[in-house]
Order: C-alpha cells, then structure tokens, then sequence
C-alpha cells in the first residue's frame, strides 16, 4: 500500500505540534492558541510613522481598530499605538494587542478608507454642543463660533490655549477699566469686557472677548479629550 505523502503545508503543521508537544502544552491549549476563539491575523501601522508589522488581533477586530502594542526593534520592541490597515484573514495564537490607550484619530489615516478611531473607545467631542462649547461661548452655533470650534482637535488646541490667553489678557491690561479675571465661563468674559470697556463695541472689547473664549474652550477641551 502506497504512503500519502504530505505538502509542505501539513508537514510543517506536523512539525509545529510536535515541538509544542515537547515544550509541554496539551492538546487543548495548542487548539485554542492555534485556531480558538476566532483570533485573526492582521497587518498594524503605527499612527506615529509608516512602521508596519505583523500581529494576532482579537476576535472582532476590523479595519481601522486602534490598539497598542510592541512594535518595532530590537525585539521585542517599544510600546506604540497602531491601527489595524489590513485584515489578513485565518486564526492565530497569542493575542499581541492591547486596547488604545488614546482615541484621537491616527494623523496618517486621511487618506485611508476607514476611520481609524476605534469604535470602542469614546472619541473627542468637538462638536457646538459639547460641555466646553457650551461653557465658553455664548453662542457656540454662530457661524464664526462653530466654524472655529468644529476645525480644531487635539492636533491644534495647544497654541490658542496658551497664546491666545496671553494676547487677550494684554488687552486687557490697556483697557480703561482692566478686569483680570478669574474668567470661570462665557458669562465671565462678557462681564469682564462690558466693565473693562464701557459704552464702547468693536474692537478692542470684542477681540478680548473673541480671544479669550477661544483660549478657555481650548484648555478645556485638551482635559476633556485628554490631549
């Protein structure tokens, strides 16, 4: 009787299991670690470069899923936050990702397909409506107000947050009744300017007003989206 002989494909599977049969693992753990529970294998890209580099993925993930993981050399790597660019398909052992330790969308995912926010994580709300808007604007949803508040993220809160304060707090300081704060919400700030330029509109009064409700919604907001 003639003997099957097996392609490399088996052959190396044969291989595998013995060497983890001799390492010591039961039957029952190598099913789970080489098939189980419907880990895959996905491609992963850092959302801080180009690196990319091969991982075991948990059950559920799809294109666009943020994780962190190790990446990189010398083995075994540095700690890094990736996204999932290529779903590869079949099961893998081990699970290599963690959960994203940030939700901000990854800088080099315009031009991508998909939203490289994990769906499982609550992302930044830089909406007229979040509690920062809300808090230091009187109108978030005037057309200037909203314009500014929905193009700015954690990429850029950092400059108006500190700048800006400084530019409107130097008006102050000039104007004919200086009002120096504390400055606690919108309400604060149009006091303070009323007071500080009375019977006056325009420039400067509006300026200080305009300058400081960016800088507080800023500062706000890099605590709220833990930039």
């Amino acid at each position: 009787m003639k003997r099957k002989i097996k392609n490399l494909t088996e052959q190396f599977t044969d291989a595998r299991t013995n060497y983890d049969r001799i390492l010591g693992r039961s039957d029952k753990q190598l099913i789970n670690e080489q098939g189980g529970n419907n880990r895959v294998r996905v491609r992963v890209k850092t959302c801080q470069g180009g690196t990319q580099q091969y991982k075991c993925a948990p059950p559920g993930t799809v294109q666009g899923h943020r994780y962190r993981t190790r990446i990189g050399q010398p083995y075994p790597g540095t700690w890094r936050e990736v996204y999932v660019k290529t779903i590869l398909g079949g099961n893998c052992s081990g699970i290599e990702l963690e959960p994203a330790t940030m939700s901000a969308p990854c800088p080099n995912c315009d031009n991508e397909s998909f939203d490289c926010v994990d769906p499982s994580t609550t992302s930044c709300d830089t909406t007229t409506a979040s509690p920062c808007a809300v808090q230091w604007w009187q109108n978030p949803n005037a057309t200037w107000a909203a314009n500014w508040i929905t193009n700015r993220d954690c990429s850029n809160y950092t400059w108006p947050s500190i700048q800006l304060e400084i530019q409107a707090l130097d008006l102050m300081a000039l104007a004919p009744n200086p009002q120096p704060g504390p400055y606690n919400n919108w309400n604060d700030i149009w006091g303070s300017a009323n007071a500080a330029w009375p019977n006056t509109t325009g420039a400067p009064k509006n300026t200080f007003i305009g300058k400081m409700a960016k800088a507080k919604y800023s500062q706000c907001q890099k605590q709220a989206c833990n930039c």
